[in-house]
């Protein structure tokens, strides 16, 4: 075997390598561009239009699936179904100035037969309103679904709140 064939041998074996790590690591990619896109989706640098928030609202809920079962803990109350999410991210969104959402320490496990998949992650919102600031951090669970090649959210768990909004702890929330 001479030189020429060694080096097509060994980009070939490359090529493949390379496009086996592709395959199997594609479902983990999509959910984490998923993920990314709920974090830039939520977050909010200005003033928007109405009609603008409703747009997001909608993308954000079309990250879920249908039924979907979200707990993010008080003072939020649970969701059952994405136009009720919707309709909250949509309020929640208008009344704030600005909102920065940032993702940390995410771990994720798909099943065997990559129809399913958990991902624990911790969250941290920082929300500017006009009567002052709030900031929260939260550590989730979401357990994913595969519906027709797309990973959509089935559930939504609050592991823990690591720091509450100031204020929410004398109110009894």
């Amino acid at each position: 075997m001479n030189t020429r064939q060694l080096l097509k041998l060994f980009l070939i074996g490359a090529l493949t390598l390379g496009a086996a790590a592709a395959w199997f690591t594609r479902d983990q990619r999509q959910i984490n561009r998923t993920v990314n896109r709920l974090r830039d989706l939520v977050s909010k640098s200005q003033e928007e239009k109405a009609i603008g928030g409703l747009i997001r609202a909608k993308e954000i809920s079309n990250c879920f699936a249908t039924p979907v079962d979200v707990c993010l803990g008080d003072p939020w109350p649970d969701f059952k179904d994405r136009d009720s999410l919707a309709a909250a991210v949509h309020h929640g969104r208008s009344i704030a100035q600005t909102i920065q959402v940032t993702i940390r320490n995410r771990t994720l496990n798909i099943s065997p037969d990559h129809q399913s998949a958990t991902m624990d992650l911790a969250a941290e919102a920082a929300v500017t309103l006009s009567g002052g600031s709030l900031q929260d951090i939260r550590e989730f669970r979401l357990r994913w679904v595969k519906n027709e090649g797309q990973w959509l959210i089935s559930k939504v768990e609050l592991k823990e709140t690591i720091r509450r909004p100031d204020g929410l702890e004398s109110t009894g929330l």
